[in-house]
């Protein structure tokens, strides 16, 4: 019997035969902006009117265009909420899933990253650079969000 690819499985969305699946939490850390910064963000990268006002049915295309400029410089974008509360826009700066998931394990018992760190040091920086309103008092955050490595 041949030992499962782990590599192929966390991309694949097709288990092969001598693979198998098991649910893997991603644990993501970041720095999150207030839509309205990530509006103003968005209009300076598209080099649109800074007087646009906020338009909820552009937002996630706003977050795609955020997503695809800052992987240049080795980060992630992405967004999260449901009804009804705020979507939380976060710059994602460390991710990481695991092999054998957490089967049964209490969520407040998963390890989180412990608190902000040389990646969100250098997140602050790049937001400054891009012009970002207070960035260097924008909340740290760390979340459960999934169970899909290959979203990141």
């Amino acid at each position: 019997m041949s030992k499962p690819s782990y590599a192929s499985s966390a991309t694949s969305t097709i288990p092969q035969s001598d693979e198998f699946r098991i649910p893997r939490p991603v644990v993501m850390a970041g720095i999150e902006l207030p839509e309205l910064e990530m509006w103003r963000w968005w209009l300076r990268i598209k080099k649109f009117d800074m007087k646009t006002p906020l338009d909820h049915g552009l937002r996630l295309l706003a977050v795609l265009d955020i997503g695809k400029f800052v992987r240049r410089f080795g980060f992630r974008f992405t967004v999260f909420g449901e009804r009804p509360e705020p979507l939380r826009y976060i710059l994602v700066t460390q991710s990481k899933w695991f092999h054998e998931g957490y089967l049964g394990m209490p969520e407040e018992e998963i390890p989180f990253y412990p608190g902000p760190g040389k990646c969100e040091e250098r997140a602050r920086v790049f937001l400054q650079k891009c012009k970002i309103r207070g960035a260097a008092e924008l909340p740290y955050r760390t979340l459960l969000v999934g169970e899909d490595p290959s979203l990141y």
